[in-house]
């Protein structure tokens, strides 16, 4: 959905042929439920005071077990007024929220299930927009002109600046309406690594008590939350990775960094 008539047709020109709908229409007229609600880019033009009106109004189109990603621009403090020149130039009636307006605006209404800052990232995808803007710049210069070129350009060189100094950030936030199919799946997983994890160690001991080497199988998933037989660790110890943290290398902490016990590297490699 979208109040902008020209991404209207321009979004129907892009998807015709496909299964997808695209409405002209306020998110707040919705009243159809949907399993999941993605709102991209469009959180920095609702404004402080609808932040609450927007969260219940994604939770009214959402299912009861449904899913709600808001990824937007914000800003690192809690402010009433965009940047004047922005708003003059860019994104009239804009404003940047922070984490804490929407976070606050979704209490109870919405559970927060994952925060991910993706604002670093934009820094250099900024930079290789303005590269691109001015590689193709001779081909619009006549419509537009050079007052355009020049401030398309501080536009976004500025803005790639703030994203370097990390005072503006990407947040993609995801919201769950009720919690209870993620929070009741995650329970019974942990409870079921912790029944797997338990009953290994005994299993390899049988094993090797009856001379045949332990078979891993599924159950190697959940051991590795544990620990790893030192046999085991003996024979296959420099396959086993795991994660690099506190801005240490792994030539500065050799083996120290080499148990293979960290749920971080259990759920980037099973």
């Amino acid at each position: 959905i979208t109040i902008s008539r020209e991404q209207f047709r321009y979004a129907q020109r892009w998807c015709r042929g496909l299964n997808v709908e695209i409405q002209l229409r306020d998110y707040r007229e919705v009243a159809e439920q949907f399993d999941r609600v993605v709102s991209v880019g469009m959180v920095e033009h609702v404004g402080y005071k609808n932040y609450c009106t927007y969260m219940r109004a994604a939770a009214r189109s959402l299912a009861k077990d449904g899913l709600f990603l808001c990824q937007g621009i914000c800003g690192d403090s809690s402010r009433v007024h965009t940047d004047p020149w922005i708003a003059r130039y860019i994104f009239p009636n804009s404003m940047l929220p922070s984490l804490a307006r929407l976070t606050r605006a979704a209490e109870g209404v919405f559970i927060v299930e994952d925060v991910k800052n993706i604002g670093p990232n934009y820094d250099p995808t900024l930079l290789a927009w303005e590269e691109n803007f001015r590689s193709a710049w001779p081909y619009f210069a006549d419509r537009y002109g050079e007052h355009f070129g020049r401030m398309w350009r501080f536009y976004l060189l500025s803005c790639a600046g703030a994203f370097r100094a990390r005072s503006l950030h990407v947040f993609s936030i995801l919201f769950s309406k009720e919690g209870a199919v993620i929070g009741s799946s995650a329970r019974k997983q942990r409870r079921s690594e912790r029944r797997v994890a338990a009953k290994a160690p005994l299993a390899c001991l049988r094993n090797r008590r009856a001379g045949r080497p332990f078979r891993w199988g599924r159950t190697r998933r959940y051991i590795l939350l544990n620990k790893i037989p030192n046999h085991y660790r003996e024979q296959k110890g420099n396959q086993l990775r795991a994660p690099v943290f506190h801005g240490q290398s792994r030539e500065q902490n050799g083996d120290q960094l080499r148990a293979p016990f960290f749920r971080h590297w259990f759920f980037h490699n099973r």
